[in-house]
């Protein structure tokens, strides 16, 4: 999908300029932390929700949220407001009553849950980081870029299934919605105003979650 989401922005990018040319960015290194960053979110997704229940994992994953709030407060220097603390922690305790987690069992999938909102956070910080005033196709290109490069060789090595006709419609679809997602949602914590405002949103996925 990230290859799909790859040539998908890619071509995009190369109507809007009228030119095939090569991919270029002056923060190549912030675009390409964040891809190794996004790699690594979903890695830590596939383990978790292999070995936890979908409850559990909820309860974990939206404390990153909170976490890309702190560290934008440590990293970027940015003011919380008191409201938007209280939006952050009124939306989490809202996740826990909603979803109930039990946490009745540990194993690997809760330590991959942490860490993935940790990621998830880090993330955020570099969207920030690069600035609105970078391309904006430039944010899901750059991350299906990386995710490739790392994840291509690892799918090589293994072994890589052929899929049915069915599958790779159901692939290159999927590779559009994800890269328009990673756009909109890079876009979004790149452009407003302060984290805080914007982290609450991630509550919304709770809906379709």
């Amino acid at each position: 999908p990230n290859v799909i989401s790859f040539c998908f922005f890619y071509m995009l990018l190369a109507v809007k300029r009228r030119q095939w040319m090569p991919i270029h960015t002056p923060k190549w290194k912030l675009h390409i932390t964040r891809g190794v960053l996004i790699t690594g979110v979903a890695w830590m997704v596939m383990t978790s929700v292999h070995n936890i229940p979908l409850a559990d994992f909820y309860g974990l994953i939206f404390m990153g949220p909170i976490y890309a709030a702190i560290l934008a407060g440590l990293f970027l220097k940015e003011e919380i407001t008191p409201i938007q603390w209280l939006i952050l922690i009124t939306g989490f305790i809202g996740i826990l009553i909603i979803v109930g987690p039990s946490f009745s069992q540990f194993n690997i999938g809760y330590l991959t849950a942490s860490i993935q909102s940790v990621l998830f956070a880090l993330s955020v910080i570099v969207a920030r980081m690069i600035g609105n005033d970078e391309e904006p196709y430039m944010f899901s290109l750059m991350v299906g870029l990386t995710i490739s490069v790392i994840n291509l060789p690892i799918l090589i090595w293994h072994g890589m299934p052929v899929p049915t006709p069915l599958q790779g419609g159901m692939l290159v679809r999927y590779g559009v919605v994800l890269g328009t997602a990673l756009l909109l949602f890079s876009y979004g914590f790149a452009k407003a105003s302060s984290t805080g405002v914007i982290a609450p949103f991630q509550y919304m996925q709770m809906v379709w979650g």
